[in-house]
C-alpha cells in the first residue's frame, strides 16, 4: 500500500489514479472475505495460463520464474514491532 502512494505507475496499474489508497487494514479485511474456493480458482486460472504461455520458455532452469506466497498469521503490531524483523542473530 505504501508503494502505491508514491508510485504513479503503481497507482495506474491498481486503477487508483486520482483516488485515495485504501489503508492496509482495509485491504486485509477485503482479502479475508475472498472464499478459499475463489482463491483456488484464481490459482488454477493462473497455472493454466502459465502452462499455455510459459514465462520461463527458453530460459535455463535457474532463471525461471518462481513465486513465494506463503502467509502466516501473526500478532505483530505494525509498524512498531516491524523493526524486530531486521535484527540479526548474534
Amino acid at each position: 500500500v505504501e508503494e502505491l502512494e508514491d508510485s504513479i505507475a503503481g497507482r495506474k496499474f491498481a486503477k487508483l489514479e486520482g483516488k485515495q489508497v485504501p489503508h492496509f487494514s482495509t485491504l486485509n479485511r477485503w482479502i479475508g472475505k475472498i472464499p478459499p474456493e475463489t482463491v483456488s480458482q484464481i490459482n488454477q486460472i493462473i497455472c493454466e495460463s502459465l502452462k499455455a504461455h510459459p514465462a520461463s520458455a527458453g530460459r535455463k532452469k535457474e532463471e525461471r520464474l518462481r513465486v513465494e506466497c506463503t502467509s502466516v498469521e501473526t500478532n505483530i503490531a505494525p509498524p512498531s514491532d516491524s523493526r524486530l524483523l531486521s535484527k540479526k542473530e548474534s
